[in-house]
């Protein structure tokens, strides 16, 4: 049997050759170049992970903690990202991919329509979406997550700053989401602590000084990042070539929309020369 990306390079390799006709029109560039990106996203086997959430939720900490470095600025205030940002990362050597993590700007910000447009033009692209959230679900959070599902995309939801509860009262905020979506169960919401916060550290020295410093624990990340390396390893390539050809299809039709067009412009040029 044809692997998966086999078969969709092979799709998009015939669409390619086809719209090639059109290749001095220019009202059609944007989806030509379209269909550019796509074919090189699969010669290089470039698989996309988006994060969503609302502001606040910790989602470049996330980010951050998987590759292991502080590579996106992270911050107290809401909108400290403002632009989609990526890094490409290396979850496992043994791994044939390359991934890029992209950052998100928060859903929720005031007057930031235009980034959580942004923002929903990276989930369309993307190939997984991890969904971060830091309790239980909002009202807003509990849209989007619904809009997301019609996006036909596996989203992986991501309860950051689990340090900041205990174990019972962590069993309690999954379950309570579970009853609130129905569609996944409290063992599937993956808990992570991307930037714990500070401990008071006492050191006793040998003079006999004792001292109290601030220390912020290492990120708890490994489940997060151990579900991501199992979806790498097992579906990552069904996941890539069937988000492409769904972006193929819409690209299409965009052309197939000009293509009317442009010939419905130019039997309205033929019938007015016609009455003349």
């Amino acid at each position: 049997m044809t692997p998966p990306l086999a078969q969709a390079e092979t799709v998009l390799q015939s669409c390619w050759d086809h719209w090639q006709s059109l290749a001095r029109r220019q009202d059609v560039q944007p989806e030509l170049r379209a269909l550019s990106t796509l074919r090189k996203r699969l010669t290089a086997r470039l698989f996309a992970i988006a994060v969503f959430g609302l502001v606040n939720r910790g989602k470049s900490a996330v980010l951050n903690a998987l590759t292991g470095e502080a590579r996106l600025e992270v911050g107290p205030l809401n909108g400290v990202t403002q632009q989609p940002q990526s890094l490409l990362w290396q979850p496992d050597p043994r791994i044939p991919w390359r991934v890029r993590l992209v950052d998100t700007p928060g859903l929720n910000e005031v007057e930031g329509e235009a980034r959580e447009q942004l923002a929903w033009d990276v989930a369309r692209s993307a190939d997984l979406i991890l969904f971060v959230i830091a309790t239980d679900l909002t009202q807003l959070e509990y849209q989007a997550l619904l809009e997301l599902r019609t996006l036909h995309k596996p989203i992986l939801l991501v309860l950051n700053k689990c340090d900041l509860y205990s174990e019972a009262e962590l069993q309690a905020i999954r379950a309570q989401i579970s009853r609130h979506l129905g569609w996944v169960s409290p063992q599937e919401i993956l808990t992570v602590a991307a930037c714990p916060k500070p401990l008071k550290v006492r050191t006793h020295w040998p003079d006999g000084r004792i001292t109290l410093e601030w220390e912020r624990p290492a990120p708890q990340i490994e489940t997060l990042r151990g579900r991501i390396v199992e979806i790498l390893q097992t579906e990552a390539d069904s996941l890539l070539a069937l988000n492409v050809l769904r972006r193929l299809d819409r690209v299409q039709a965009q052309i197939l929309e000009k293509q009317w067009q442009h010939h419905a412009r130019f039997v309205e040029q033929w019938l007015s020369l016609i009455h003349i």
